[in-house]
């Protein structure tokens, strides 16, 4: 957990994935991979199987982004997203 509130994200980098910029939404990619893949393979045994469900987080991050209202940190936000996808 603690590695989701160590996470930062420029809010003008949020505000440029939010207006579908590339290059933001791989920054948003980067600092966000490894604690969503480490709970993810922490929730689900097979590996392979945690793979495929982090990638779907990032799919449900990005074409739900127009969603955070920003009344609570990103990284929580992410992280919700990331458990409800592990426990589905």
């Amino acid at each position: 957990m603690s590695a989701f509130l160590d996470t930062a994200l420029d809010p003008a980098t949020l505000a440029r994935a939010r207006a579908g910029e590339q290059a933001a939404l791989a920054s948003l990619y980067r600092a966000f991979e490894v604690p969503v893949r480490t709970l993810a393979r922490r929730i689900i045994a097979p590996r392979s199987a945690a793979e495929d469900v982090a990638q779907d987080v990032f799919v449900d991050v990005i074409t739900r982004l127009h969603q955070f209202e920003g009344r609570g940190s990103f990284a929580g936000w992410v992280r919700s997203i990331a458990v409800s996808r592990c426990l589905m």
